[in-house]
């Protein structure tokens, strides 16, 4: 029986060692809205508004035309950050939070900040001014965000392995006041 109890012991110390502290119900990567803004942000969050992922690629400094763009994912690549961030509690207006600079006392900040440091990022980006949206302002495009296999890394250095590909789609092209 102790020896059982050994067992369990060190396998728990394992999985905590290889998955993390804390990540039971963190970094869920699974998103059920969108939304985007600029050239180009585009951002999802998970059901529970406790999770957001965030991609900023700058359309000109990385060359994204019209079409399907394939960029490599590195650590210090100028023009794109890709960060998933935790909070502690959810968030109701977390699909506020990206594409506005006004941020209101009662918006909590992440507790974490995952940055993705390997992979590959797939955007799709239409001719600005094919769609109209209700309340957007002319010349608005789709922004379609596909991650594959990308890595990110914790603030305390270790890694959440690649897993199945991220597909977000928004509308951008503006910017907020």
């Amino acid at each position: 029986m102790r020896a059982l109890s050994v067992a369990c012991f060190v396998t728990a110390v394992l999985l905590v060692c290889i998955i993390g502290p804390g990540a039971s119900g963190a970094q869920q990567l699974r998103y059920v809205g969108a939304g985007g803004c600029g050239n180009i942000v585009v951002y999802g969050w998970t059901e529970d508004h406790k999770e957001a992922l965030i991609v900023r690629a700058d359309r000109e400094q990385l060359g994204l035309r019209v079409g399907a763009n394939t960029v490599t994912i590195k650590a210090d690549r100028k023009g794109l950050d890709v960060a998933v961030e935790l909070y502690e509690n959810p968030q109701p207006h977390l699909p506020e939070y990206y594409c506005n600079d006004v941020r209101l006392p009662e918006w909590e900040r992440p507790s974490a900040r995952l940055t993705a440091v390997s992979g590959a990022l797939r955007v799709t980006l239409g001719a600005p001014g094919a769609v109209t949206v209700e309340g957007k302002p002319p010349g608005v495009y789709e922004a379609t965000v596909t991650l594959h296999g990308v890595a990110f890394q914790r603030p305390d250095g270790t890694r959440v392995p690649p897993r199945p590909p991220i597909t977000l789609k928004a509308i951008v092209g503006y910017v907020l006041g």
